[in-house]
């Protein structure tokens, strides 16, 4: 190889490159090394850092001097055996994973670590990463998650605001309190929560001390402003300054704040109140970093916290509107009862002419027809609010038919012919009497209301056979020769308030209820309901479905009352059946009093009457021993007829039947809760009564 070829100069040549090599990557690891987003430490081999840059001070919250000669163990917690620790990295030559360290001033952070044993002789690396964001970041996801599903889970205020506090403890915070703007402009402290039970009677007591937004601190400067107030650390001044007397400042002391963030909770413009954290352990203070996920949760917060409280107003709006229209029934009812009664009383006397007889139906007639279109109200509002409930029971079908019939076409003889084909041979469903009574009512009144003179209407009944899966159905078509029904009214002759026929000559009064009312009920039953025309003048046909249930089959039911009257009648000793009772009306309203009194007179019954509470309780305190029944309203002056019955019950047993012109489900369920047998609605129907005598009689029998 001649002088100077390239096989002879390489050594030298790798030789001076890789000492340049090593003279440029000293300053190039240095600037590393200072310049690193990891915290980089070197330790001796007793583990005190000898070297560290400048993400390990930021990290360890301590300068380089102040860094420089501590050991990884003066930052781990006191039970953590550092020395074992050390042994064992030094043996293994290399360590990895996660731990908390504390900083000497009492925060804690979160580090994912590297370390390297002997690097060079006598030099021990360690690098580590700061994962509480990572973590936090984590955290919110999964808290985040979890909001949407607490919040979700109820529209209730108060819930929800349980809710809201329960999502807080402990991952955010050691307790927490909501403060929320009441309508009148004051604050008031609806929810107060601890993470330990056994501090949570003091947030109990804290409730008490609610903010005002005359406050120059806290809660009201969060209102007063719409901005976060973040206070890291509570120190005695920040304390007394949150304090609203000394009272308060004691309690507050008792818990122990170490750090506190409060967040307005804002929804649709409106201030809805405060929500604050309170962190009582050292070493978690709230930061500025906090700020982002907490600000999303009081956003997230406040529109559940909004929707639960439009919910909560609407409820009571609903709630308001029911009480009305229960006042309104009782109102426009209660005078209906003494005419029906004075009907009722002079249709069964023996000097009444047959002209006199037929007038009187007609009275009869319109007086039921007036308390059913007071029914469709309060109906119309069950139905939309899903509170309709059924009582069903085994029920004649022909029997309700039948009943209807004369009730509705009473006074129509000689004007519309009426033909009846029951030609079903088995009638018996189980089913609401009384409600499946209402449909047929609303079907025939609607039939009379469309059918001019001289025309005629069609009930009959028919059995169909199961199609499918389907169970056997009885059917009841209800046809008329009236105005029948246009093409274009058809599809929306079941909505509420249609009158279903217009142009037709006879179309008047009403509110255009029945048919909605009517399908719904029968959709209850499982049943259905349609409606079919030709057209114009050419009259029209109802068809009502109900499924038969064949193998509940028993006793046929009261077509009136839904009871087992007839069952009832079988057993029924015929002194108990026959005998006068001796009755305690308590009714406050005069007219309906002597009406009612003379009725039940003439049927054989002794009646003493009282229109209080207060009296018909010293009435009964009098006579209790010569009592068989109590018939009492309940809106009475001084009191209810329910806490009245509830003590004549308790006191001496007496059987009862409200009889009111309050008729909503609340009023029946808490009648009968009382001890009321039966809870009959003003106007009532004189065989009506008689039926729920006689029921609550064989109560008083067989008790």
């Amino acid at each position: 190889m001649s002088e100077g070829s390239p096989a002879e100069q390489s050594p030298p040549v790798e030789k001076s490159m890789a000492k340049e090599a090593r003279q440029d990557s000293e300053p190039l690891l240095a600037a590393v090394f200072e310049s690193a987003i990891d915290a980089i430490l070197i330790a001796d081999d007793e583990g005190r850092y000898i070297r560290v840059n400048p993400a390990a001070c930021n990290l360890l919250g301590l300068t380089e001097p102040e860094l420089l000669g501590r050991r990884i163990g003066d930052f781990m917690a006191p039970d953590g055996d550092f020395e074992q620790a050390w042994r064992g990295f030094l043996d293994r030559g290399k360590d990895s994973g996660e731990m908390d360290l504390l900083r000497p001033d009492g925060t804690v952070v979160s580090v994912e670590y590297n370390a390297a044993s002997h690097v060079v002789p006598g030099h021990h690396l360690s690098i580590l990463r700061d994962v509480g964001r990572r973590r936090q970041a984590e955290e919110g996801l999964r808290i985040l998650a979890e909001a949407g599903q607490l919040f979700a889970e109820s529209l209730d205020f108060q819930q929800t605001l349980d809710n809201v506090a329960r999502l807080a403890i402990p991952l955010l915070a050691d307790w927490c309190v909501i403060d929320i703007v009441a309508e009148n402009g004051s604050i008031e402290r609806l929810v107060a929560v601890h993470a330990d039970p056994e501090k949570q009677p003091l947030l109990d007591e804290l409730k008490r001390h609610a903010p005002s937004l005359e406050d120059a601190d806290g809660p009201a400067m969060v209102l007063r402003g719409g901005q976060p107030f973040l206070a890291p650390e509570i120190t005695p001044e920040k304390l007394t300054s949150l304090a609203r007397s000394e009272a308060h400042r004691q309690l507050i002391l008792k818990l122990a704040p170490a750090s506190v963030l409060s967040l307005p909770l804002i929804a649709r413009g409106r201030q809805l109140g405060v929500w604050t954290f309170i962190r009582s352990a050292p070493g978690r203070p709230y930061r500025d970093g906090d700020l982002p996920l907490t600000e999303t949760l009081a956003r997230r917060a406040s529109l559940a916290i909004d929707n639960a409280r439009l919910y909560l107003a609407a409820e009571n709006a609903n709630r308001a509107k029911d009480q009305f229209l229960a006042s309104l029934s009782h109102e426009l009812r209660t005078p209906l009862t003494p005419v029906l009664a004075l009907v009722s009383r002079l249709d069964r006397g023996p000097g009444t002419s047959p002209e006199l007889r037929r007038g009187l139906a007609v009275i009869r007639k319109n007086i039921e027809l007036e308390a059913r279109l007071i029914d469709d109200l309060l109906d119309l509002t069950r139905i939309a609010r899903g509170k309709i409930e059924l009582h069903p029971e085994v029920t004649d079908i022909h029997a309700l038919l039948q009943h209807a019939i004369q009730v509705c076409c009473a006074g129509e003889d000689g004007r519309i012919g009426v033909e009846v084909d029951l030609g079903a041979p088995d009638a018996r469903v189980w089913a609401d009497g009384p409600r499946l009574t209402q449909v047929f009512w609303n079907l025939l009144t609607n039939a009379i209301k469309f059918t001019p003179p001289g025309g005629a209407i069609r009930v009959r009944t028919s059995a169909a056979e199961a199609g499918g899966e389907g169970a056997p159905e009885l059917v009841v078509e209800i046809s008329d020769t009236g105005v029948g029904i246009e093409p274009e009214l058809m599809p929306r002759i079941f909505g509420a308030f249609e009158q279903g026929r217009l142009g037709a000559p006879r179309r008047s009064g009403g509110l255009g209820l029945g048919l909605a009312i009517s399908k719904a009920i029968l959709e209850l039953h499982g049943g259905s309901l349609a409606a079919a025309s030709p057209g114009r003048d050419q009259g029209a046909t109802f068809t009502v479905r109900i499924p038969f249930h064949r193998e509940l089959l028993g006793p046929v039911a009261s077509p009136l009352l839904g009871i087992g009257a007839a069952a009832a009648a079988e057993t029924r000793p015929a002194e108990a059946a026959d005998r006068p009772l001796r009755i305690l009306l308590i009714e406050d309203h005069e007219d309906t009093a002597a009406a009612l009194s003379d009725l039940l007179t003439d049927r054989g019954h002794s009646v003493q009457v009282a229109g209080t509470v207060r009296a018909g309780l010293e009435t009964a305190a009098r006579s209790a021993a010569d009592l068989d029944l109590v018939i009492s309203d309940l809106g009475l002056p001084d009191g209810s007829g329910v806490d009245l019955m509830r003590e004549i019950t308790a006191r001496y047993g007496l059987p009862g039947i409200a009889l009111s012109g309050y008729g909503m489900d609340e009023d029946i369920r808490r009648s009968l809760e009382a001890g009321f047998c039966l809870h009959l609605t003003k106007p009532v129907n004189v065989q009506v009564l008689e039926e729920a005598i006689r029921k609550c009689r064989m109560a008083a029998v067989l008790r």
